[in-house]
C-alpha cells in the first residue's frame, strides 16, 4: 500500500465514522503498522482509549471524535509526524508522554496530545482517586472512616514517592542512552507486600543492584537536555505507579474483609474516579496541561 493511499484513507476515515476527527491512541489488543491504520479492524478495549475519551469529553465536548487504539507508540509517532507535515488531516494522536518532555522530543502540532505524566496511569493514579475507589468498593460509612483511610493512603504514597525519587531521575537519564532503569517487562515484582507491613513497598535492594549493573562499564550524562527536571509522581514509569496503587487498594480492602477486583477492573474504576475529579476542576496540574493543549487545538 503506497503512502499516498494510506494518507488519503486516513484523512477520509472520519467520514466513514461520521465524526469530525479520528483519534488514535495506544493500547488495545493489536499492534498496527502505519500502513495498516487506514484499513484495519479495531476493538475498543484499551485503558488508554478509556482515559482519552474522558479527557476529550470534558475539555472539548463540541468536537465529535472516534477513538481507535493502534497499540504501538512507534506507529503513533509516525502518524504524528505526518499530521505535523500536513500530509494527513482530520486525524489526531493522543499518546503517553513517557520522557519526551524531558528529552525535548515532544511533537508540537495541532491535533497531537500528550498525557501530563509519563502515561495515563500517572494522570489517573493519585491519593484522591484511590480514596474514591476504596469507598466505592467498601461498604463502610465514609464519614466515619474517611479521615483514617485518607491518612493511610497519604502516608503510604509519600513513602513510595520518597523511595522512587532518585530512581526516577536515573531512569530518565539512562533512558536517553538505552532502555532506562525500571524493568518494563517485570515491574510487578518491584512492589512487595507482606502481611506485617502497613504499605506495599518498593524493592529498593533490587533497584540498587540494577542501577549499579547498568552504570558499570558505561558513562552516562548527569544532565538532561531539557531545563525541566524529573518529578517523581509525574515522570515515574506509569505501570509501576499503577501497580503500587493496586496493591495498596488490595491491602486496604483486605483490612475490611473485602475482596479486591481484578487489575484491569481497578484501572477502569480509577479512570472513572479521575473523570469525576477532573470535571470538578480537581487534579489542577493535569487539568491545566490538557486545557493548554485543547486551547492550542481550538485556536
Amino acid at each position: 500500500m503506497s503512502f499516498v493511499r494510506t494518507a488519503a484513507g486516513l484523512s477520509n476515515q472520519h467520514l466513514f465514522y461520521g465524526v469530525d476527527y479520528v483519534a488514535y491512541t495506544e493500547g488495545g489488543t493489536q499492534t498496527l503498522a502505519f500502513r495498516d491504520l487506514a484499513s484495519a479492524s479495531f476493538d475498543d478495549v484499551a485503558g488508554d482509549l478509556h482515559y482519552w475519551q474522558r479527557v476529550f469529553a470534558s475539555c472539548c465536548p463540541q468536537v465529535k471524535v472516534r477513538f481507535l487504539p493502534a497499540g504501538s507508540k512507534t506507529t503513533l509517532l509516525e502518524l504524528a509526524r505526518q499530521i505535523e507535515a500536513g500530509n494527513v488531516t482530520h486525524v489526531m494522536v493522543a499518546m503517553d508522554q513517557d520522557h519526551d518532555r524531558l528529552h525535548g522530543n515532544c511533537i508540537r502540532a495541532k491535533g497531537i496530545f500528550y498525557t501530563w505524566g509519563y502515561s495515563w496511569e500517572n494522570d489517573v493514579c493519585g491519593p484522591g482517586t484511590l480514596e474514591d475507589v476504596f469507598f466505592n468498593l467498601c461498604p463502610v460509612d465514609r464519614g466515619a472512616h474517611e479521615e483514617t483511610i485518607r491518612a493511610s493512603i497519604a502516608c503510604c504514597y509519600q513513602r513510595f514517592i520518597n523511595d522512587i525519587r532518585h530512581l526516577v531521575r536515573a531512569d530518565v537519564v539512562l533512558g536517553g542512552n538505552g532502555s532506562g532503569l525500571f524493568p518494563r517487562q517485570s515491574y510487578r515484582k518491584l512492589i512487595k507486600v507482606s502481611a506485617s507491613a502497613e504499605c506495599p513497598v518498593l524493592d529498593k535492594a533490587r533497584m540498587r543492584g540494577r542501577l549499579a549493573q547498568l552504570r558499570r562499564g558505561r558513562k552516562t550524562p548527569a544532565w538532561l537536555p531539557s531545563s525541566d527536571r524529573p518529578v517523581a509522581e509525574r515522570d515515574c514509569f506509569g505501570h509501576l505507579v499503577a501497580r503500587f496503587f493496586y496493591r495498596l487498594l488490595m491491602q486496604l480492602l483486605s483490612s475490611k474483609g473485602v475482596p479486591c477486583p481484578a487489575e484491569e477492573t481497578f484501572h477502569a474504576l480509577m479512570v472513572l474516579a479521575f473523570d469525576k475529579r477532573f470535571r470538578c476542576e480537581g487534579l489542577k496540574r493535569v487539568r491545566r496541561h490538557h486545557e493548554g493543549q485543547f486551547a492550542a487545538f481550538l485556536h
